[in-house]
């Protein structure tokens, strides 16, 4: 059984549905390595500080956000952590359009297919019922990877 990426609730009014999300498709394309030509061994890529003059490992990289010229606002994990996203923990559904109004795969980047919690098998399958019989698909803001994303619910097999 796949493991769920994020696990939330669906939104709308007053309802709320527990439910998990999975990623529906694996990227399988060929992934090439770089290789040195005179000794057929893989290239490596070093973090370098211009400033001191060496490489930096990893760990010792600093997140920031430049406020001006050689001026930075250190920002870490935590600090990611704690913003604000209303979505963080939830696909809030904005509103209800007919399924033809959007081209199917014209403005979609990855598919997720989604899988209700014991205790919200009955509103799920309710709210996907509705969809189906209306022809409608819901639209919706989800937060994935600490960024808000516009997304669309529809009935799928």
């Amino acid at each position: 059984m796949p493991r769920s990426m994020w696990k939330g609730v669906i939104t709308f009014g007053m309802v709320s549905i527990p439910v998990r999300l999975y990623v529906a498709t694996d990227s399988n394309g060929i992934s090439f390595r770089q290789l040195c030509a005179e000794h057929m061994a893989p290239i490596k890529y070093k973090r370098w500080c211009a400033e001191g003059d060496h490489e930096v490992s990893y760990g010792e990289i600093l997140k920031g956000f430049e406020v001006g010229k050689d001026r930075y606002v250190i920002i870490d994990d935590k600090d990611l952590d704690n913003l604000p996203l209303a979505t963080a923990h939830s696909i809030d559904i904005t509103e209800f359009v007919p399924a033809d109004d959007i081209e199917p795969g014209l403005y979609f980047k990855n598919a997720y297919y989604l899988e209700p919690e014991e205790l919200g098998k009955k509103p799920y399958h309710l709210l996907r019922k509705a969809l189906e019989s209306t022809g409608r698909m819901a639209i919706a803001k989800i937060a994935l990877r600490d960024r808000e994303h516009m997304a669309t619910l529809r009935p799928h097999g």
